[in-house]
């Protein structure tokens, strides 16, 4: 009988190793291709968030020269006040909108260019920020 387990169990390791070594060839094959379509994606995502950027400068640069040409044609009109507001708030909304853009370019460069060091800066971020969000509050006041 003790002679049947031990066959039993050096099946059941043998069939869980080959198993294992299905998995891992599996996942060396497949590894690569996930690695290429997150770069891609990351990619596409930086691309969609300068593009939609781009497009609220240049809707914020038909306003602003709307008014202007307003104010330009009739300057005793209400546009003498609201031009100046106007590019303020354009002003406004541009300047985050621009550091959105540059960031999202600089993303786009690295992927492009080094997407090595991309994929361990993002490792290092995720690292960092789920590091953070685990650390215990009774320990930051030591």
């Amino acid at each position: 009988m003790a002679n049947s387990f031990e066959e039993y169990t050096l099946k059941f390791l043998e069939k869980a190793g080959n198993v294992v070594d299905k998995a891992v060839d599996t996942l060396q094959a497949e590894v690569p291709l996930v690695v290429k379509e997150f770069l891609q994606w990351k990619f596409i995502e930086a691309g969609m968030n300068v593009g939609a950027c781009t497009l609220v400068f240049l809707v914020l640069g038909v306003i602003v020269w709307q008014s202007y040409k307003q104010l330009k044609k009739d300057p005793d009109s209400v546009w003498f006040m609201l031009c100046p507001a106007v590019v303020m708030i354009a002003l406004m909304i541009a300047a985050p909108g621009a550091d959105i853009s540059f960031k999202n370019a600089k993303t786009m460069l690295k992927i492009k260019y080094a997407p090595r060091i991309y994929l361990i800066e993002y490792t290092s971020d995720l690292i960092k920020s789920h590091q953070i969000k685990n650390e215990n509050p009774k320990q930051k006041n030591h």
